[in-house]
């Protein structure tokens, strides 16, 4: 089994010693480098590719931002993650883009292990290297731009409260994902993980949201033409669509509330990796769902770009964080009968809102519908007759 490739950067030798010796029991399945400072590493990594790269923010000369902005330009591949001193908020917010993951100083053996090891891990999900190249260079999502003027409107005026700046951002599938990304990352060592937009906001800060939009660029306005802008808002309409459906399938069944957050967050982000696709590839998107008919969208995403939408998803979750109940309700949603055990998670609502709820509103000029088709072993299982009896009645409730 070949090793995973890590390139540590920190401008303070003792740093570095710390941790190579902090780490020495990762050296079976991490070939490991360790290099002071920003220039000597784009020197190392012009000789050697690597799976990822750890850098610290506060290094003269080209700091940890600047660093992996040069790594995101020149080797796209690579899973760049940020280590920070609370203090260095500011600084922070500078690798909001380049950066997928953050890390704040002092950090435990424990802590730094398991994250590079979970998102190392996640490489098995996508084989192919250009797609996870295409994935991990992606910094934002396109945003319907009604959305995104609102949002800046708002956070231009300073009567706007944190709820309504919340509302605003929740009613769009890639500005939820970058915020929880962001709220949900180690830096802000927080005791549970975040779900809903409300929180995210809450715990941040308005302040903080407002920089992060107004000067981080954390969301970006889709500015293509008048059919792509149409296709981002299905799209996004159909996420938030199947996040309710989702949550209220869990409350129906009685779920913890941590689970049904959870739910309620996978479902709303169960279609990203539509917009992925939708993003870097929308004339051939559009012609595989235009042509598409015998099987199934995934089956056909699957054999045009060797990954369908759930798997890529799946991916950019893993590599900005998000908890394992929503990575595994998006990985397995197609087929969640491949999950042992006879427990309701997060999957099982997610899964059933998109058999059962909305469908999806294909891209092509004539959308035809289509949802993904319902797992009957999985069902029969877990004994979810009643949750699908109940769930049309559920998808034509009003939203609150």
């Amino acid at each position: 089994m070949t090793k995973a490739t890590i390139l540590f950067i920190d401008d303070d030798t003792n740093m570095l010693h710390g941790l190579q010796r902090m780490l020495r029991s990762q050296r079976e399945d991490w070939d490991m480098q360790f290099v002071d400072g920003g220039k000597k590493a784009l020197e190392v990594m012009a000789k050697q590719s690597f799976d990822m790269v750890v850098s610290d923010m506060r290094m003269p000369v080209l700091d940890g931002a600047s660093l992996l902005s040069e790594v995101e330009k020149l080797y796209p591949g690579t899973i760049r993650i940020i280590l920070s001193g609370y203090a260095e908020e500011k600084s922070l917010l500078r690798s909001v883009g380049p950066a997928h993951q953050y890390l704040s100083k002092p950090c435990d053996a424990e802590t730094i292990i398991t994250l590079m090891d979970r998102t190392l891990r996640l490489q098995r999900i996508l084989a192919d290297p250009r797609l996870r190249s295409m994935v991990a260079s992606l910094r934002n999502l396109p945003s319907p731009p009604s959305l995104f003027m609102r949002l800046t409107e708002a956070m231009d005026n300073p009567l706007t409260t944190s709820r309504q700046i919340a509302a605003i951002v929740a009613e769009d599938v890639a500005m939820t994902a970058e915020l929880l990304k962001i709220t949900n990352s180690s830096y802000f060592s927080l005791t549970s993980r975040v779900s809903t937009v409300e929180q995210a906001v809450r715990l941040l800060g308005l302040e903080t949201v407002r920089t992060l939009v107004l000067h981080a660029g954390i969301f970006r306005q889709y500015d293509g033409n008048s059919a792509g802008m149409l296709n981002i808002r299905r799209l996004n309409d159909y996420g938030i669509a199947i996040g309710v459906l989702a949550r209220k399938l869990a409350q129906k069944d009685g779920a913890e509330d941590s689970v049904t957050l959870q739910a309620e967050c996978a479902g709303t982000l169960a279609g990203i990796g539509m917009l992925v696709l939708l993003d870097n590839a929308p004339e051939q998107y559009l012609s595989l769902c235009e042509a598409h008919s015998s099987i199934t969208l995934p089956e056909a995403e699957q054999e045009t770009f060797h990954a369908s939408h759930v798997e890529l998803g799946a991916y950019l979750l893993g590599l900005w964080g998000f908890a394992d109940p929503v990575l595994e309700a998006l990985l397995l949603q197609s087929h969640p009968s491949s999950c042992p055990g006879n427990a309701k998670t997060p999957l099982t609502y997610v899964h059933l809102a998109r058999a059962l709820g909305p469908p999806v509103p294909l891209v092509g000029p004539a959308p035809h519908d289509e949802r993904l088709p319902l797992d009957k072993d999985y069902a029969h299982r877990l004994a979810l007759a009643g949750l699908i009896e109940a769930a049309p009645a559920l998808f034509s409730e009003k939203r609150p």
